[in-house]
């Protein structure tokens, strides 16, 4: 099974191991379809394909195909163009009567209304709000975890540590561990323990920081590339499948919300009473803690079957889970990097060439790696062996000399006090 799944990514993983506990009959089309958000019907089609195919029957048929659907680049470009002269200001609707009208271009006005929304020339209505109930929690462990910080004083000492806490949603189940900082790279250790230790969750339910959701417009390099400005930590769950959703408000966490008034209070007396008073005391004793807390609070789930999604082999998990940046490699094969200068080696074997877009990966232990396509390729810093320019005049500092002369007995000063050279003997 492993070498049939070798090829497929995390998503199709997970498409394959739902689909697999439907086969066996561990989950209903229903709660499948509501996973993996397709009908029920695609969930029959894509389990007579893996009796079939196997794990090869997840792949789309479409996959590298273009659309029989799509709307030549000419039409597409054409309405465009009438958008912003003929029919300017018109909206999709009146434009797309417009078109099939005059022009004898005839497509509908919801692709009238894309082209436009795309392209930034029509903006659509907000929907209202819509009446809100109590949400239900999800069936199966792994389905939705909530994920939060705490900033506290977790140890009675006066100084304040992050607690990042894990709460399933279906199991009230927690984890967490102590952080300096609510950073993304502090994140992703903490998301990288948890997935080693149960493996990845369907969704991660998590706030509106700008960890998560990128609060900017696009940039001009992602309207060209037509790409949605996506943060480091959202670009590392979607590649390993996991859904980043923002809650629209903090009631709507509210599991992982409320535990920290327990953990507030019942956890700062634990580490109080055991003398715990540094952050890695206080991880090596967390285990424990959570283990009395979940044989507590935790409740039983309404599916038994476990969501979370084991890493396959050839995934490099250090890989993802870094801070990914793209650099132009320079004619002399160096590449700048916040303030250093890298020098690539041995670039005739991998067929490198200059001007060619490399991705440096700053990785949560602290190394450097540059990838170019799927190749790791070596380098070398040569920051420090570069020269320093000096100036070539040096800077003056001026001060101000004390005065020592004395007047000469010519001098005015000396002629206005004489008696004899005074204005009253004149007069």
């Amino acid at each position: 099974m492993e070498k049939e799944v070798k090829l497929a990514s995390m998503k199709e993983v997970k498409k394959y191991q739902v689909v697999k506990n439907v086969i066996e009959k561990r989950l209903t089309q229903i709660e499948a379809s509501k996973i993996l958000k397709i009908t029920t019907r695609q969930i029959r089609n894509i389990k007579k394909r893996i009796i079939e195919e196997g794990a090869t029957g997840v792949v789309h048929r479409s996959r590298g195909k273009p659309s029989n659907n799509r709307i030549p680049d000419e039409i597409k470009s054409k309405i465009l163009e009438l958008s912003k002269t003929k029919y300017e200001g018109f909206k999709p609707t009146f434009l797309a009567e417009k078109l099939a009208e005059n022009e004898k271009i005839f497509v509908s006005r919801e692709t009238v209304r894309k082209i436009l929304t795309d392209e930034k020339i029509w903006k659509p209505k907000k929907m209202k709000e819509s009446f809100r109930k109590r949400r239900d929690r999800r069936a199966s462990r792994g389905e939705l975890v909530q994920l939060d910080g705490s900033y506290h004083d977790w140890f009675g000492t006066g100084e304040k540590y992050w607690l990042i806490n894990f709460a399933d949603d279906a199991t009230s189940y927690q984890w967490g561990k102590y952080t300096e900082s609510e950073s993304t790279m502090a994140l992703m250790r903490c998301v990288k323990d948890y997935i080693l230790k149960f493996g990845c969750p369907v969704a991660f339910y998590v706030d509106k920081d700008s960890i998560y959701r990128v609060n900017r417009s696009q940039n001009i390099e992602e309207q060209l590339n037509g790409e949605e400005p996506i943060t480091q930590f959202t670009r590392a769950m979607n590649e390993l499948g996991i859904e980043v959703i923002c809650a629209n408000s903090p009631q709507a966490k509210g599991r992982v919300e409320r535990s920290f008034k327990t953990h507030q209070d019942r956890l700062v007396k634990e580490n109080i009473l055991r003398g715990i008073k540094t952050m890695e005391e206080g991880n090596k004793y967390l285990p424990e803690y959570y283990e009395n807390h979940n044989k507590k609070f935790s409740v039983i789930p309404k599916n038994d079957d476990n969501a979370h999604i084991c890493l396959l082999k050839n995934v490099n998990l250090d890989s993802i889970l870094s801070f990914q940046t793209k650099r132009s490699i320079n004619k002399d094969y160096t590449i700048q990097f916040k303030g250093r200068i890298l020098q690539l080696l041995k670039i005739q074997e991998n067929n490198v060439l200059t001007r060619n877009r490399v991705i440096i990966e700053n990785r949560i232990d602290g190394s450097v790696h540059i990838r170019y396509k799927d190749v790791y390729l070596n380098y070398e810093d040569i920051t420090d062996k570069q020269p320093v320019k000096q100036c070539e005049e040096k800077v003056k500092i001026m001060t101000r000399k004390e005065v020592t002369n004395i007047p000469s007995l010519s001098h005015p000063w000396r002629r206005w006090n004489n008696k004899t050279d005074s204005p009253k003997r004149k007069f």
